[in-house]
């Protein structure tokens, strides 16, 4: 009966551990989340070299239209070759009344 219910208890308290290393696990995962988030954010309100310097600067606009993805896109098109151009493709009108 004693035994029983040491068991219990330690079965409790390793549950107890298991949980609360559950708990900050997501919480370390949760905290390292928001840190990308204030970064990114911060990123967006102030001027130094890094912002500067990538292509998808967010605090670049040009003719009132902010360009994050476009810079970021331009700069990979730039990199890539650009694929061999076809002549455009002729439109079929099918008449369905047979006339």
């Amino acid at each position: 009966n004693y035994l029983d219910r040491f068991f219990v208890r330690m079965n409790r308290a390793l549950i107890d551990t298991q949980s609360a290393t559950n708990e900050r696990d997501r919480m370390n995962a949760e905290n390292a989340d928001l840190r990308a988030i204030l970064k990114q954010y911060l990123d967006g309100i102030s001027v130094n070299e890094d912002v500067i310097n990538n292509p998808a600067n967010p605090l670049l606009i040009v003719n009132n239209k902010l360009l994050v993805g476009t810079r970021a896109a331009a700069a990979a098109q730039h990199a890539a070759p650009a694929p061999p151009s076809r002549p455009p493709a002729q439109e079929v009108v099918v008449d369905a009344a047979g006339g």
